[in-house]
C-alpha cells in the first residue's frame, strides 16, 4: 500500500436501536468495537481516518479524541439514513486522498490483510483511472466491508438519488467495479443485534474468524 494515498471513513452515527446499547463503544476483546476497526486500519497502513458521528457523538469523541482522527457530525442522524452519513464522510475524505475505505461501525472483524488486498486490487484494476474504480470484498458470494472507493467514484456516488443506500449507489454506478473473493469471513459479519454481539464476545479474537 502506498503511504498517504488511502483514507478511511467509519460511520458510527446511528441510534443502535436493534442492539439496545451504544454499539461503537461496546467492549470487544481488550478494546471496543470502533477501536478494533481503527486498529485494523492503522495496522494495514491507513492513517487518515474520519469517523462520522451522530447519536452520542460526544462519547465517541471523548473516547478517541486524543488519537488523531477526524470527526464529522451528522446533525440530522435521527431523521436520515446511513447514506447521508456515508455521503458526509466520503465527501470529506475523497477530497483528501486517492481512495477511501468505507465501513459501518458494525463490521469490526475484517483483517488488515483484507485492507491491503483491496488496495492492491485498486492499484491493478486494469484501467488507467483507479480513481473512478470501486473494489468490494466478497465472502461466500456475499458483499462485505470495507469497500474501497476511488476518490472520483466516491464523489459520484454521493450524488445517487435512487434507493438502496450506498450499496444501491454502488450497484447503479457505471464506472469500473471489481468484486474480489477476500477469503475473510470478517468482511460479512454484521454485529447488529445482541445475539451478534454475544457471538463476538465469545470469539478468540487472536485467531482468524470462522
Amino acid at each position: 500500500m502506498e503511504p498517504g494515498q488511502f483514507g478511511a471513513v467509519i460511520v458510527a452515527a446511528g441510534l443502535s436501536s436493534r442492539m439496545g446499547a451504544f454499539k461503537p463503544l461496546l467492549p470487544l476483546g481488550n478494546s471496543t468495537i470502533i477501536e478494533r476497526i481503527l486498529g485494523t486500519l492503522r495496522e494495514a497502513g491507513v492513517e487518515d481516518i474520519a469517523v462520522v458521528t451522530g447519536h452520542n457523538a460526544e462519547k465517541i469523541e471523548q473516547a478517541l479524541g486524543s488519537c488523531g482522527f477526524s470527526f464529522i457530525h451528522n446533525g440530522d442522524y435521527a431523521s436520515t439514513d446511513m447514506f447521508r452519513s456515508a455521503s458526509l464522510g466520503l465527501d470529506f475524505m475523497a477530497r483528501r486522498k486517492r481512495a477511501v475505505f468505507f465501513t459501518p461501525v458494525d463490521t469490526p472483524l475484517f483483517s488488515p490483510a483484507t485492507v491491503r488486498l483491496l488496495a492492491e486490487h485498486l492499484q491493478n484494476t486494469g484501467t488507467e483511472d483507479p480513481g473512478n474504480s470501486i473494489v468490494t470484498p466478497f465472502f461466500n458470494g456475499r458483499p462485505g466491508h470495507p469497500v474501497l472507493i476511488g476518490s472520483e467514484a466516491a464523489l459520484k456516488l454521493i450524488g445517487h438519488t435512487g434507493g438502496g443506500g450506498l450499496r444501491g449507489a454502488i450497484e447503479a454506478y457505471g464506472g469500473p467495479k471489481k468484486n474480489i473473493d477476500s477469503g475473510d469471513p470478517g468482511t460479512v459479519f454484521d454485529a447488529d443485534t445482541r445475539e451478534d454481539y454475544k457471538r463476538l464476545t465469545m470469539m478468540d479474537l487472536n485467531k482468524p474468524f470462522s
